[in-house]
């Protein structure tokens, strides 16, 4: 089972980087949205079982469909040891999207978490040959996080209609005040962990400030999305504090 730990990603990659003062070609790069993959997000996976698994990264907001699987994880058999994250970069290419490993190797249980490798990648899916890896539809041992700039109130749901769902509240630091300035410095690698399991949701509300992660860890679903509410134009207006999704 996905352990709390497990979602505590810290990939050297820079991911889930906080995103103030973005420039406007980027700013559509960072949707709060699990079935694509921004500048801002990362999507993790755990593999429970040695066996060869191909994938594919496709654009973000599609079918997460791919008519090939370029891309391998080869999971080794070997229990009692712990648990090993192992970074994927994502890349634009002239035709769709590389990947830096292009295979990786890891041991069973370990976690392989894909994010963007520059600034301007554009949004993607990671699609698995298997059904269980999607980063679009996510199921079993999987997470998805996503770094907040931009303080408003986020409603998110599940767009495939499981009804699951949950706010998070990002509020401002108080830059004129010294001391309210270094904490919130101090808080910038505290993330937030959400738990969904069996459609239910540990914590449908959450407090955080701008900077800060929430790291939404699915342990069993039916294939879910993270979704701001206000992609699917669904439910009350945003607040009028709450800006487009960092």
């Amino acid at each position: 089972m996905l352990e709390p730990a497990s979602l505590r990603m810290s990939p050297k990659t820079g991911c889930c980087e906080p995103d103030s003062n973005t420039p406007s070609r980027a700013a559509g790069l960072n949707v709060f949205d699990s079935r694509a993959i921004g500048r801002a997000s990362c999507f993790a996976q755990r593999f429970m079982r040695s066996g060869v698994y191909d994938y594919a990264v496709v654009p973000g907001h599609g079918h997460a469909l791919a008519a090939e699987y370029p891309f391998r994880v080869v999971v080794d058999e070997e229990k009692g040891r712990e648990m090993t994250q192992h970074d994927v970069l994502v890349k634009d290419a002239k035709r769709g999207f590389d990947v830096d490993p292009q295979e990786v190797r890891i041991n069973t249980g370990d976690l392989v978490l894909w994010s963007g490798a520059g600034r301007t990648t554009a949004v993607f899916s990671v699609v698995g040959e298997q059904g269980f890896f999607n980063s679009a539809r996510m199921m079993n041992e999987c997470g998805y996080s996503h770094a907040f700039g931009t303080a408003g109130e986020y409603r998110w749901i599940d767009a495939y209609g499981s009804h699951i769902g949950g706010v998070v509240r990002v509020g401002d630091p108080k830059s004129d005040d010294p001391q309210a300035f270094a904490k919130w410095k101090r808080t910038l690698g505290d993330g937030e962990l959400v738990m969904i399991q069996d459609g239910k949701v540990d914590r449908k509300e959450i407090d955080i400030v701008t900077g800060q992660t929430v790291f939404f860890a699915v342990v069993t679903g039916p294939g879910i999305s993270i979704t701001d509410a206000r992609l699917l134009n669904i439910g009350n207006a945003p607040s009028t504090n709450a800006k487009k999704a960092p």
